[in-house]
């Protein structure tokens, strides 16, 4: 090695290789070796200095184990920082594309250079997937004019003689210990292979040297080695070699890429080539070098300026990073779409809700996209001092000689103040050869605007470069800081990242086997905490922390939330600057309190509500409660007018608290947010207020006289009743006198309209109760409570609950009637109603006698007062239930009275187009074709069908009821195509509204089989039918006198058609051995049963079983 005097300013150009057999190949180039120079400490790099021809050359290699565009951009920071470079080489090896260079082989030379818009080098991987194909996005620069220049005479030297780099191997071929490894392979080891992994037959050079070939390198961050996948990319800018470290030193990094052909980026990649290749590309760059004039050199200034080697420091740790696709190619598209145009600012926001992962967004993309910037300074904005103390530390990190020297003198003798300092970075950012800077500003969440309110607020425009160039990126939980075509709103993570963060922070994936399957207990958890990215890694790492199971961490989260998060706050999650769950949503709510307290204890409310849904109108109603409960004042400001309940909500959408609906007539909440709110009102004194104002608006608002459609009403309300519901299962008791009257039956009414008639009883047991303590047990209030809640107990199959309820109240009225009660009307009223349930009850227990009794009771009580009309009108659903029980019955003369009954007590109540006229007509309709009364019978049906027509069912609560009758009007009209459409919409609205398994469904699911069966379409019909019958099973039991009834209508879906009378007779036979079981041999239904499967077994010609079935029906 030769002893040198010189200094780092004689070494002008610097060459960079990726891996340390390059950088040997290089370094055997040298015509001289000479001794180190002593480097400045914070630069990482290891140097070899020399020389080659008449140049002085560095040569640095990427540290081990790292490759990739960032971490050759960080060797090229630290060597141009360190050394006066002013010209690049970037000398290594690549993959070949035989499709766009036929001719190559293995050890030949690619060499960038520019062609079209292409300066010579592209990154592939930068774009955007768009329907027409992958749109390439950003700009790489050319190599310097001099390097150019020496490319040009190089070539043109190899026009008319022979290249000297071919000889330049000698030195490796000459060095024992390189010969082997770094000499050619033999041509016989240099196969290619189709895109079939089939050998291609080339035509053989006439000798092993190397060519060169010049045009395009493609540079990314994936290791191409697929064949198809290389010719797709290659093809439209007509790659000749892909490599991966170029598209991270050219815009900052003056330099010419250099790279030997090692293999054909295809599937067959190995080893084998690479120390060959990377020396025909060393002595490539040596031959070139010889062209590079020193005069030219020695023109040109230092290669660049303004360097900051990028850092972590003060930024948020953060080791389990998620791709957040979407959210990255929102930044990818607004920093990147421009990079060819003329150089401008570029200020982007990203916010939202805190805790939702803007920092580690924005940590992720200055960590990505290093490369394509000359400095990242990352800030701690969350206050003005935090703020000035991160410009300090952002000071220390810029070039010592591109600051003004009396700064530097003043910042060393700690003499200079935070304000000084600020000012020499900002006038650093400002120089105007400083273009390719990323300037991060994260947690800028303190409104300037309203500063007199907020004293840690500050001027953000005193801390940002005021110049026209760079690039600016601020995280904040203020939308008003966002322009809408330069921000983005964070929100919640998708599923797939959700899932992939908190297996990341629990540090195991979710098991999936039977002896531990957590499948079902995490993807409950991921839909509690719907994406919040904070949320996740605090129960990941508490649950790796406690060796928790996911399900018992679901138990705690929804039993005692407020402890569990508590309890998280001691495993501190250093990616969130240690925040919880518990304090980091209170910066952006003390801020709201400051400025509006009534905002601020709206959230208290709305912690009682449902978090998805909060519009103007369901807080108006407090308006309407004033003259029967206390409303606060600060519910009655924000109730009067829209104006001011929509400023409210405008503050806290603008801390990103709440989400502004599409239609801008609703707000939304996060989840988690939510529970956080609820934490916040627990801590209040006025906890039970708030819990019982919920109540109050929620019950008011389906009081309103003027919804017209109750039932889409009621949709909207269910998931407040939800919320409610929850709190009543915990235990909370509402006080009478603050809440108005009658609220639990239409909060149970509520769920009745949604059909979710086992949570409408739970509210109805609450009024009963609190009916019982307030008015005592005879009171008529209190006996509409039992007689209401019977009714329920009915509908949910509490057939003795029912039938106990209903006969205590019935003996009740039974009195009070005998004593002539001034109130006999509602008594008598009540008490029709109470008669109904029971013979409701009694005839779904297949007790018809008892029903028939019960029904025509109802009828008699209405006939004593028939002077009210509404009275009578009580009484129809019992005349219904009547004629329908006659006509099945073969009493079609008993039927035909009773339903001319009702048709004149419908029309007198009710008028023409109500649904009880329309069943009324219906039936009289079945009853007149009975009795050959075709005519009548006609007419009748028209008469319903236009009834029907006018009624629109999603304004109606029973609307499925509506539908059914409907659906058996068509079928008796002979219009069975118009009856399996409706049936078809009815079963996919209960599906969509109720569930797979919620007894209507099952119901419109068994009535469509059968209008299947009948228009010849079988196969859907048996489809329909196994679907149904395994719900049955796994739903409700064989048990259930639901699921036999419905297995019995199956059964005669089967037995329509002779192919499946074998499954009939299956069905029949399981529904007549339970019914044995629950009612007894002698029961009607049983012997239904026993006659249903006598027809199906003369039908199969079975005539011994046949035979034992006519003998049980006959006996």
């Amino acid at each position: 090695m030769a002893s040198s005097d010189l200094s780092p300013e004689t070494y002008a150009i610097g060459i960079i290789c990726a891996l340390f057999e390059e950088k040997a190949a290089v370094e055997a180039m040298l015509d001289e070796e000479h001794e180190a120079l002593d480097q400045k400490s914070e630069d990482p790099n290891s140097y070899t200095f020399g020389k080659i021809g008449k140049h002085n050359v560095v040569i640095a290699c990427l540290p081990g184990g790292h490759q990739g565009k960032a971490a050759a951009a960080t060797v090229a920071i630290h060597m141009t920082r360190s050394l006066p470079i002013k010209l690049g080489l970037m000398v290594g090896i690549g993959g070949g594309v035989p499709s766009q260079i036929p001719n190559v082989r293995l050890g030949d030379v690619a060499v960038s250079l520019p062609v079209g818009t292409h300066g010579g080098v592209i990154q592939y991987d930068l774009g955007k997937m768009e329907p027409d194909g992958f749109r390439r996005k950003g700009h790489l620069d050319k190599p310097p004019k001099a390097l150019l220049s020496a490319v040009t005479s190089l070539r043109a030297k190899h026009e008319r003689h022979e290249p000297d780099f071919p000889r330049y191997l000698s030195a490796i071929s000459e060095n024992r210990r390189m010969a082997k490894k770094y000499g050619f392979q033999g041509s016989e080891n240099d196969q290619l292979f189709d895109n079939n992994n089939q050998p291609l037959t080339r035509e053989p050079r006439e000798d092993d040297q190397p060519l060169v070939f010049y045009g395009t390198l493609g540079s990314g961050d994936l290791v191409v080695k697929d064949s198809e996948a290389r010719d797709l990319r290659a093809a439209g800018d007509k790659i000749i070699c892909f490599e991966m470290e170029a598209a991270g030193l050219m815009n900052d990094f003056p330099c010419l890429v250099i790279r030997g052909i090692s293999d054909y980026a295809d599937s067959r990649k190995n080893d084998r080539w690479q120390p060959y290749a990377a020396a025909t590309a060393a002595a490539y760059a040596k031959e070139l070098l010889s062209a590079v004039s020193v005069q030219e050199i020695e023109k040109l200034g230092p290669a660049r300026k303004h360097s900051v080697p990028f850092s972590l420091k003060g930024i948020p740790a953060i080791d389990h990073f998620v791709q957040r696709d979407k959210e990255m190619q929102k930044l990818e598209d607004f920093f990147f779409n421009q990079m060819s145009q003329p150089v401008r600012r570029k200020v982007f926001v990203v916010h939202g809700l805190g805790g939702i992962g803007k920092t580690q967004l924005c940590i992720e993309f200055a960590r990505k996209h290093q490369a394509q910037y000359t400095a990242v300074l990352w800030m701690d904005g969350s206050s003005e001092d935090a703020l000035q103390q991160s410009f300090v530390n952002s000071f220390f990190m810029l070039p010592p000689e591109e600051m003004p020297v009396a700064l530097v003198e003043a910042v060393k003798r700690q003499e200079a103040s935070p304000e000084v300092i600020v000012q020499g970075v900002l006038d650093w950012l400002s120089l105007p050869s400083n273009q390719r800077w990323l300037h991060i500003i994260d947690n800028v969440d303190h409104d300037f605007i309203v500063k007199c309110n907020d004293p840690l607020a500050y001027d953000l425009t005193k801390y940002s470069a005021q110049v026209d160039h760079g690039s600016l990126l601020i995280t904040s939980r203020l939308s008003t800081l966002a322009i809408p075509q330069n921000a983005h709103q964070l929100t919640e993570m998708n599923l797939e990242e959700a899932r992939a963060l908190f297996e990341d922070h629990r540090g195991q994936p979710v098991s999936g086997q039977p002896a531990r399957d957590e499948s079902k207990d995490l993807e409950s958890l991921l839909q509690k905490l719907q994406g919040m990215p904070l949320a996740l890694a605090q129960a990941g790492t508490y649950i790796r922390h406690t060796n928790m199971s996911i399900c018992e961490y679901l138990d705690y989260y929804n039993s005692t939330w407020d402890d569990l998060v508590e309890a998280q706050n001691s495993y501190p999650l250093q990616e969130y600057a240690h925040r919880s769950m518990l304090t980091t949503w209170r910066i952006s709510y003390q801020q709201v309190e400051s400025q509006d307290w009534e905002a601020a204890t709206l959230l208290k409310l709305w912690a009682f509500l449902d978090p998805k849904d909060m519009w103007y109108e369901l807080i108006a109603c407090a308006i309407r409660l004033e003259s029967q409960i206390d409303i606060p004042e600060w519910l009655s400001t924000l109730a009067k007018t829209h104006l001011k309940f929509r400023g409210a909500l405008g503050l806290l959408e603008k801390y990103s608290l709440v989400n502004n609906g599409t239609d801008n007539d609703n707000y939304s909440m996060h989840a988690v947010l939510h529970s956080w709110c609820r934490h916040l009102a627990s801590t209040s004194s006025k906890s039970q207020v708030f819990s019982e104002l919920a109540v109050s608006v929620v019950a008011q608002m389906l009081l309103r006289e003027d919804d017209k459609d109750r039932a889409a009403l009621s949709r909207r309300l269910l998931p407040h009743g939800q919320q409610l519901l929850c709190r009543l299962r915990l235990g909370v008791v509402w006080r009478p006198s603050h809440i108005p009257s009658g609220a639990y039956t239409k909060l149970a009414q509520i769920f009745e309209y949604n059909h979710a008639f086992d949570e409408a009883a739970e509210f109805h047991e609450r009024d009963l109760e609190n009916s019982e303590k307030v008015y005592g047990e005879d009171d008529t209030r209190t006996l509409r409570a039992a007689y209401t809640l019977a009714d329920m107990y009915t509908e949910i199959g509490k057939y003795a609950e029912s039938q106990q309820l209903a006969e205590r109240a019935l003996a009740v009225y039974e009195g009070l009637l005998v004593s002539d009660s001034d109130d006999s009307a509602i008594i008598s009223e009540q008490m029709i109603g109470t008669l109904i349930c029971l013979g409701r009850n009694f005839k779904l227990q297949n007790r018809l006698e008892d029903s028939e009794d019960m029904f025509k009771r109802a009828v008699a009580v209405s006939e004593q007062h028939q002077q009210e009309d509404a009275t009578y009108g009580h009484a129809l659903p019992a005349m219904i239930s009547l004629g329908h029980m006659y006509i099945r019955e073969a009493r079609h003369t008993e039927a035909e009275v009773i339903f001319e009954r009702a048709l004149s007590v419908s029309l007198k109540v009710f008028g023409p187009d109500n649904r009880f006229t329309c069943r009324v007509l219906s039936g009289l309709s079945e009853v007149y074709d009975k009795l050959g009364k075709v005519v009548e019978a006609k007419m009748m049906v028209e008469r319903a069908a236009t009834g029907f027509e006018k009624i629109k069912p999603e304004t109606c609560k029973y609307a499925f009821e509506v539908a059914r009758e409907r659906i058996e009007l068509f079928e008796r009209q002979g219009k069975l195509a118009e009856a399996s459409e409706l049936a078809e919409r009815v079963l996919i609205e209960n599906e969509h509204r109720l569930g797979l398994h919620h007894r209507y469904t099952i119901q419109a699911a068994s009535r469509l089989a059968g209008l299947y069966s009948q228009t010849g379409r079988r196969q859907e019909a048996r489809t329909l039918c196994e679907q149904l019958i395994s719900r049955l099973e796994h739903t409700f039991g064989l048990h259930d006198q639901f699921s036999l009834r419905v297995m019995d209508s199956l059964a005669c879906v089967y037995a329509n058609n002779l192919e499946m009378l074998s499954e009939a007779a299956d069905l029949f036979e399981r529904v007549l051995k339970k019914r044995e079981e629950l009612l007894g041999a002698d029961h009607n239904k049983t012997l239904q049963s026993v006659y249903n499967l006598f027809c199906v077994y003369g039908m199969q010609g079975d005539k011994i079983r046949e035979a034992e079935m006519r003998e049980r029906v006959l006996k």
